[in-house]
């Protein structure tokens, strides 16, 4: 069955955003909960519509680029690796520290508590 919250939503859906691309996809509604469908990544329900959608886009680089623009800047301030991190930690009742960077080593505040709650959940 379905459950508010389990996620159908793909690592792409925020890496070509992320890493500054058009995003262009088929439309799905839970994208809607984490974009703004037509302002930061385009979507599409159709054959016909994907073929509109390109072609528009192609007749307008301005409206691309800006499309592009909003959907890099909505991925990089709300859909990083540390906000999810934190986000499921903060459903677990962990806190997270989100001073690591991307590039630095993940570690939670508090090991033990990590350690026991996901033991608790297995």
């Amino acid at each position: 069955g379905e459950s508010a919250d389990v996620c159908h939503l793909k690592g792409r859906d925020f890496e070509v955003p992320m890493s500054g691309g058009l995003y262009l996809t088929q439309y799905h509604p839970e994208l809607e909960n984490v974009y703004r469908v037509g302002s930061e990544i385009l979507c599409y329900r159709t054959p016909d519509d994907l073929a509109e959608t390109v072609v528009h886009y192609l007749a307008h680089p301005e409206a691309a680029d800006a499309v592009r623009r909003a959907g890099h800047r909505r991925a990089t301030e709300n859909h990083t690796w540390q906000q999810r991190f934190g986000a499921a930690f903060g459903r677990l009742g962990l806190q997270f520290d989100r001073s690591y960077g991307p590039t630095e080593t993940f570690r939670p505040s508090h090991g033990s508590a990590f350690r026991a709650a996901v033991a608790a959940h297995l």
